[in-house]
């Protein structure tokens, strides 16, 4: 009897030890698991191109197409890294480094497609999901000029049809001020506007860190519908655009604004200052539309207090580094920016502070559940480091006695850049109330 109980005993120790072995070494294989951090191809982000890519023979530098990306291995290492251009036919190597960055070159062929395949393979001989990564690719010998035009003339005709389904069709889903914010703007605008006429003219276009920035000068007329009233101006405003595999897409705008007026500082990423934007149409609340000196249409009609807000992608190549600059409202690598970018990770960005600066970490709070700056509590040595995190809202102090807050909504890195984009206020009377 006493032989029997031990015996049972005994297998069901081994069978709970089986079982306690095997969940555990389910667990080391999906820490194991060989993943791809990011890809990037021409400084275009991989997911937001969609399966099938059309990239224009005067978008090449030097006639090259350049991936780059970063693997995980888990516990393991990188052992290599080899990219198929024509569907796993054949491989070569791409360089990598023992942090899990990779880079491969090509030059490829105008007119011809590729299909591209990414493999990692860990010390172990894990490889990834070779399926995530394939991508479709169509040199082109077209102009991304040509291009260009056509996406504003699509986005112009659905603007004046007041077709928003149509409009936000040609916005890329990785829009800088958020897509659901453009959408929202704009439906004001058919509220607001009765009549739209507007045109352009294009003044540059430069392809560059996986975008297009377009100038243009823009004439318009706009209509009430409050009050049957029609404003007309005139200036020069600025564009990024972003290819796709439904053709290029717009990815920020800056002011003055020619699309989403009635929610301009939600909208625009950046300002451009320039002597031809005088006088500047705005919309106050109730829908009012008038014109105003450019100087007053960036701190707003309707803000009593007079807190100017907006947004602002800051990319750095580390070397020079970028900042931001609150007074202005633009990103920039000069003396009056507040603080510098020079490195970091996605989610986290690295820098200092400019001097005679000050700023406070205040947590993973909203920018607009921050109605008073702290009167205390900065950091104002310029010379160490300091990171700036996803999610989280800073406040500064400036030199000339004002504050501002920013807030930090996305941090992205590859192997060139470190790029943060932000929200801010700007408090120009020197209270801190906001």
């Amino acid at each position: 009897m006493n032989k029997t109980i031990l015996l049972a005993i005994a297998l069901l120790c081994f069978a709970l030890s089986g079982a306690a072995e095997a969940k555990w070494w389910i667990f080391g294989q999906a820490n194991d698991e060989v993943n791809i951090s990011y890809l990037h191809l021409n400084g275009i982000p991989y997911e937001e191109s969609g399966p099938r890519l059309t990239v224009y023979r005067d978008m090449l530098a030097n006639g090259e197409m350049v991936l780059r990306g970063k693997a995980r291995a888990g516990k393991g290492k990188i052992g290599g890294v080899s990219v198929s251009l024509d569907n796993r036919e054949t491989w070569k190597e791409a360089s990598y480094s023992s942090d899990g960055g990779f880079e491969f070159r090509f030059r490829p062929e105008i007119g011809k497609t590729y299909i591209m395949l990414v493999e990692v393979t860990d010390t172990a001989g894990k490889t990834n999901d070779l399926e995530s990564t394939r991508k479709e690719i169509t040199v082109s010998d077209g102009s991304f000029q040509n291009e260009v035009r056509n996406a504003l003339d699509a986005l112009i005709a659905a603007y004046r049809a007041e077709d928003p389904a149509a409009f936000m069709s040609r916005v890329s889903e990785e829009f800088a001020a958020d897509p659901a914010v453009l959408d929202k703007a704009i439906r004001k605008d058919f509220t607001n506007f009765d009549k739209i006429d507007l045109r352009y003219t294009l003044n540059n276009v430069v392809s560059g860190n996986g975008g297009i920035f377009v100038s243009i000068t823009y004439s318009r007329q706009l209509t009430s519908a409050r009050n049957g009233k029609t404003v007309s101006d005139r200036g020069v405003t600025e564009l990024v655009f972003r290819p796709t595999d439904r053709g290029l897409k717009v990815f920020s705008m800056k002011f003055p604004l020619i699309f989403g007026l009635s929610d301009s500082s939600e909208v625009a990423t950046g300002t451009v200052n320039s002597g031809t934007n005088e006088p500047v149409i705005v919309v106050s609340s109730d829908g009012t539309l008038s014109t105003v000196p450019f100087s007053e249409a960036l701190t707003g009609t309707d803000d009593v207090s007079g807190v100017e807000s907006g947004s602002g992608l800051i990319v750095s190549q580390f070397h020079p580094p970028m900042g931001f600059d609150f007074v202005s409202g633009e990103p920039s690598n000069s003396s009056g920016a507040s603080f510098f970018i020079t490195g970091g990770v996605t989610g986290s960005a690295y820098g200092f502070l400019a001097i005679g600066h000050a700023f406070r970490d205040l947590g993973s709070v909203s920018l607009n559940s921050v109605t008073e700056a702290p009167a205390d509590g900065y950091q104002t040595d310029s010379g160490i480091g300091y990171y700036f995190l996803d999610g989280h809202t800073y406040a500064f102090r400036l030199p000339n006695g004002t504050y501002a807050l920013m807030y930090v909504s996305q941090v992205m890195q590859t192997p060139s850049t470190i790029s943060m984009q932000i929200s801010y206020k700007y408090q120009p009377n020197g209270s801190r109330t906001f």
